[in-house]
């Protein structure tokens, strides 16, 4: 989405003594680093900052008139400002209704046709040039991936189809390519856009997945959501032998960037098979369907959490993985965040559907099997559900002020247990419930009182760093907007 060495060279400007920064490049850094301050540390000591951030972009865009407005500048600052909300937390459920803006201003520039023939840049020889082609590409491409990942995160349909746009997948560049007339690299070798091309490859099958998902006219045929599986499954094995070739080539992907990928393919095989996982706790003709929710989940977490999480207390901070995506899922908003508790419920109804299995089972034998111990039926499922709980807790201790996520990590972690030791669920659940309930008020008092803020924040009050908004200074802010400190806010 940003040419990179295009992008350094005006960050590298914006330090100059004599240099007055560009306003747009100025929003469009503020929004970068707030991005970037979601996989800080493990417990969002930025947060602060990055609110302020994400404010002062939001309220910029919408000044009438403003130079960001419908020109590949401005997409790109309004791309990044949908990114940075759900990295901060900050309005991240208004991104499904922020991205409907952003297809309408990338078609209004023209990106959803090819830009091959196009006047839209001087090139060799007349043509157009090759940065100019190859961005604005890139920035189509963007908008195509926000809008499906958008819709399977809100229950809302893309709004945009195959048949809408002609432009063709990014050409496989380095950055530094675009700025020389090259040809680009075999499919082979591995370059900076190669994992986004990747992603387009199976733009389709994604794509009617989400549609059909969100389609209110849907019957929800089982047959349906068998062929639009079996779709995906054959684009992803194509694709992921791809992949191995860029496995063993120098300098190819990282293991942060298969892991990405892999969640942002493998989320669509849990979210068509849910809506029969319920019935396939009973109904064996949907077996399929819970394996492959159950297994997604499982998968999920090896994604997302490489290293066990170790528990952490009331007082003293977690310890930090170190890893970018757990930061990621602990401290934003994203559908990092979200996919852990929807694979705790999963886990938590199999535990349970497996527990009463086999209590069937013995029962139906007459007592000749004998007690089999929850870890017995599935160590991994229980341990997920320990580790869940711990995931909620630091992303509370990391500024999250929603506790939903912990007290039903509290309430399921308990009714395991209770079954484990052959106490009544009913007592050891509401105990549970009590002491996460005190938990979490005992942390939220302790940050309102001060317990916890930011102590480059403290000194001028700016922001309250718990609740994510502006305490007061929002006449500095309106003084800026109409151009009073509009120098002072650049520097």
């Amino acid at each position: 989405m940003l040419h990179i060495p295009s992008f350094q060279r005006a960050y590298d400007a914006v330090w100059g003594p004599e240099h007055t920064p560009d306003t747009v490049f100025v929003v469009q850094l503020k929004l970068v680093l707030a991005i970037g301050a979601a996989t800080y540390d493990g417990m969002f000591s930025l947060r602060s900052w990055a609110t302020k951030w994400v404010y002062e972009a939001g309220t910029w865009l919408g000044m009438p008139g403003n130079k960001g407005g419908v020109s590949l500048a401005g997409l790109q600052t309004s791309i990044l400002l949908l990114l940075a909300k759900e990295a901060t937390g900050v309005d991240e459920d208004m991104v499904w209704v922020g991205i409907g803006s952003v297809i309408r201003m990338a078609m209004c520039l023209g990106l959803h046709r090819d830009p091959t023939g196009l006047a839209i840049g001087p090139g060799p020889g007349g043509r157009e040039s090759l940065y100019d082609v190859e961005m604005r590409r890139r920035l189509w491409n963007t908008v195509l991936e926000i809008a499906v990942q958008a819709s399977l995160n809100s229950d809302g349909p893309p709004g945009i189809g195959l048949e809408d746009f002609n432009t063709k997948m990014p050409g496989n560049y380095n950055d530094e390519d675009l700025e020389r007339d090259t040809a680009p690299k075999p499919e082979t070798t591995f370059t900076q856009t190669s994992l986004a091309i990747a992603l387009r490859r199976i733009l389709p099958e994604r794509l009617a997945i989400a549609k059909y998902l969100n389609n209110f006219s849907s019957k929800g045929v089982y047959a349906e959501t068998l062929r639009h599986d079996t779709e995906l499954r054959a684009a992803s094995k194509a694709l992921n032998q791809i992949l191995q070739t860029y496995r063993s080539v120098p300098n190819g992907p990282s293991d942060l960037d298969l892991r990405m990928l892999d969640l942002l393919i493998r989320r669509y095989f849990p979210a068509l098979h849910f809506p029969f996982f319920s019935s396939s706790l009973t109904d064996k003709s949907y077996a399929f369907s819970r394996k492959v929710v159950v297994e997604s989940a499982l998968r999920f977490r090896r994604d997302i959490f490489p290293s066990p999480l170790p528990s952490s207390n009331q007082h003293d901070p977690p310890d930090d993985t170190g890893d970018l995506l757990s930061r990621s899922a602990i401290n934003g908003e994203t559908f990092l965040s979200t996919v852990p508790l929807q694979s705790f419920i999963c886990i938590l109804a199999e535990l349970q559907a497996l527990i009463r299995e086999s209590e069937d089972e013995r029962f139906g034998l007459s007592g000749i099997l004998p007690s089999l111990s929850v870890e017995t039926i599935r160590p991994d499922l229980v341990s997920f559900l320990s580790e869940f709980k711990e995931f909620a807790w630091r992303a509370i201790r990391a500024g999250a002020t929603n506790v939903k996520g912990y007290l039903v990590g509290c309430v399921g972690v308990a009714a395991i247990d209770a079954v484990k030791r052959q106490e009544n669920k009913e007592e050891v659940v509401v105990r549970a419930l009590e002491e996460g309930v005190r938990k979490c008020v005992r942390w939220l008092e302790r940050c309102v009182e001060g317990g916890y803020t930011d102590p480059a924040l403290e000194e001028d009050g700016d922001i309250d760093v718990q609740e994510g908004r502006w305490d007061g200074d929002w006449e500095y802010m309106a003084r800026w907007i109409f151009g009073e400190l509009g120098e002072g806010f650049v520097h």
